[in-house]
């Protein structure tokens, strides 16, 4: 009984980004593709939609989803950081790679040293890039949760901190992976690629297979923290 809960909370977590992609905010990074018009048709014949002349928008189960006014949305709801205020002229969009293993990433255009620099003088940040992986537009929710991780980045919250995860979840809380065929596909090749392949109670001895991303915080039988 004590298994079986476990399993179900875990299919009903809400994930967010720094559990998925815990590395270091990509500040200057190699250069991506075009920008999001330029990258519109290659986008078009992978997710098989069709579009009208604005090259933002896409159809999502039978509805036309506007990237850039999403983006419009979420920009006034982000908190006053040191960059806020200059997002709404200084964010672009661009698509991330088809193979690419990031949701999003964000990038100063000008660069770590002179990033840093302007932090710390509260000055213009210059050019900022959100990159998204192209699947996104499959799941909208999805979507709004990583480009909202990506707008707090850009507003000068550049760890990922507890200060990020509560600003992003009061944006756009996370997606449940039983809901998301991409986090479910991410996970597994996690799982696949991760060094721990199982987890063993030092209390009873029970050992079972690694099936999460994160460390169980008890044994699924003997209950004893782990």
């Amino acid at each position: 009984a004590w298994q079986s809960t476990q399993v179900l909370q875990q299919m009903a977590t809400k994930w967010t980004l720094g559990d998925l992609n815990p590395r270091p905010l990509e500040c200057h990074s190699s250069d991506l593709p075009a920008d999001l018009s330029a990258r519109y048709v290659l986008l078009c014949n992978y997710a098989q939609m069709h579009t009208d002349d604005k090259t933002s928008q896409s159809v999502t189960g039978g509805t036309i989803m506007d990237v850039e006014e999403i983006l419009a949305e979420l920009i006034p709801q982000v908190p006053q950081n040191v960059f806020t205020r200059w997002l709404s002229k200084r964010v672009s969009l661009t698509w991330l790679d088809d193979d690419d293993d990031r949701l999003g990433m964000t990038r100063f255009e000008e660069g770590n040293t002179e990033l840093v620099r302007r932090r710390r003088l509260s000055l213009d940040p210059g050019e900022i890039t959100i990159g998204l992986h192209p699947r996104l537009l499959e799941e909208p929710e999805l979507l709004r949760h990583t480009l909202a991780h990506e707008l707090i980045h850009a507003s000068g919250v550049l760890n990922h901190s507890k200060e990020l995860h509560d600003a992003v979840d009061q944006i756009a809380p996370g997606v449940s992976i039983s809901n998301s065929p991409m986090l479910q596909e991410m996970r597994e090749q996690f799982l696949k690629q991760a060094r721990v392949k199982s987890w063993r109670c030092s209390n009873c001895g029970y050992e079972w297979k690694r099936a999460t991303m994160a460390k169980p915080l008890r044994c699924h039988k003997c209950a004893r923290p782990l």
